[in-house]
């Protein structure tokens, strides 16, 4: 139930931006104020509910036998902090030797130091939110 909940959030975050994206490319010059707002809203609301859903998974060992947080939000391993280190993906990762999405840094990280036991499906609504909450760090 927790994950088909999930599921539809971030499914519904997903189709909110893609219709407000299609949306406003399709009616450039029209005066559809209203519906771009509503929109805009629905997107907004879908994303923040992952990047909740994201900073909750962030704290927890529910993923693996130690929090994300205890590294990233660690005083004594400042280097390490998200929300002053400065990243983007895709990027190369030297454990993979290639070039690697968010997603599956967040999976290497969890299975590397985390203790988790496998690596999460990278369409999952869990792994979707932690990028969710890890990409609103760098923004902040």
């Amino acid at each position: 139930m927790r994950n088909s909940v999930k599921a539809l959030v971030v499914a519904g975050a997903v189709v909110a931006a893609a219709l407000f994206c299609a949306n406003t490319s399709l009616h450039a010059g029209d005066d559809d104020s209203a519906e771009d707002a509503a929109a805009a809203k629905v997107a907004k609301d879908a994303l923040d509910k992952a990047v909740e859903q994201g900073n909750k998974l962030f704290h927890s060992k529910e993923l693996g036998k130690k929090s994300c947080a205890s590294c990233h939000e660690n005083a004594e391993k400042p280097n390490l902090s998200l929300t002053t280190r400065s990243f983007s993906y895709p990027a190369y990762s030297k454990k993979k030797r290639s070039i690697v999405s968010l997603g599956q840094k967040i999976n290497e990280m969890l299975t590397a130091r985390s203790g988790a036991a496998k690596e999460m499906d990278l369409a999952s609504a869990d792994i979707v939110a932690i990028e969710a909450y890890v990409v609103s760090l760098t923004k902040k």
